[in-house]
């Protein structure tokens, strides 16, 4: 898990993209429920189920792992082969991803993860299927349809957070600076913005910066200097 502001930067790193490392994990940014989180008491369903994860989880953790002989501790996992109606599952997704990555095709802009979305599927399917049962020897193609709805998840989120123009430093730093403005009122000075701010915007200098561009886009409207809650600031923005 990162915090939003770092993740910001290392999705829009070139270096992170070039080197494939951005195609080899799952991303996602789940709306904020901060505000929404006031206490429930847990249902009786909800206590037994995780009761039962718990256990299931403890069962997986506690199963004797295959060893290499005379290889010291290098593991020997067994083969897992998906069914044949899996596979059939696993080609169609396949080629339906591979034609989207073409020029102006809805994952051209996201070439590096979608290449691999169909590898990550086939993944979380023998997860999913060795969770429910640790001992099967086939991945059948429920558990294929699954991975594959997931990934297609995944690769929504992708498009939004990698494949889009707001990775661009400028505007994401200028949308952690409206929100945050937004969170707190109509006036903001900016000393208040350097010093308390989002933790992209810590210098006095970066903080104009980040505000002028709110003022172009018509966000914030200079105030010049006034008091604000008793102080007396110099360079006073408003909130349109």
């Amino acid at each position: 898990m990162m915090q939003g502001s770092v993740a910001a930067k290392v999705l829009s790193n070139s270096i992170f993209k070039d080197q494939g490392y951005l195609s080899r994990v799952l991303i996602c940014e789940p709306e904020s429920k901060i505000g929404e989180r006031v206490y429930r008491k847990p249902s009786l369903e909800a206590i037994a189920t995780l009761k039962e994860y718990s256990e299931k989880m403890k069962r997986i953790l506690l199963h004797e792992l295959p060893f290499k002989e005379g290889l010291g501790k290098e593991l020997d996992p067994r083969p897992v082969p998906l069914s044949e109606n899996a596979k059939k599952a696993f080609i169609k997704f396949y080629n339906e991803v591979e034609l989207a990555q073409k020029e102006n095709g809805e994952y051209e802009n996201i070439r590096g993860f979608a290449s691999k979305a169909s590898e990550h599927a086939a993944r979380l399917a023998v997860v999913i299927a060795l969770f429910d049962d640790f001992d099967t020897d086939e991945i059948s193609v429920r558990y294929m349809v699954i991975g594959i709805a997931l990934v297609r998840y995944y690769l929504a989120e992708a498009k939004r957070q990698i494949g889009s123009d707001s990775g661009d430093d400028e505007l994401r730093d200028a949308q952690d600076l409206l929100e945050w403005m937004q969170a707190r009122g109509q006036y903001h000075a900016i000393i208040d913005v350097y010093q308390s701010g989002p933790m992209g915007i810590r210098s006095a200098r970066r903080a104009k910066e980040v505000m002028f561009t709110l003022e172009e886009h018509g966000w914030v409207e200079s105030m010049g200097k006034m008091k604000i809650k008793g102080k007396m600031r110099r360079e006073v923005w408003k909130l349109t």
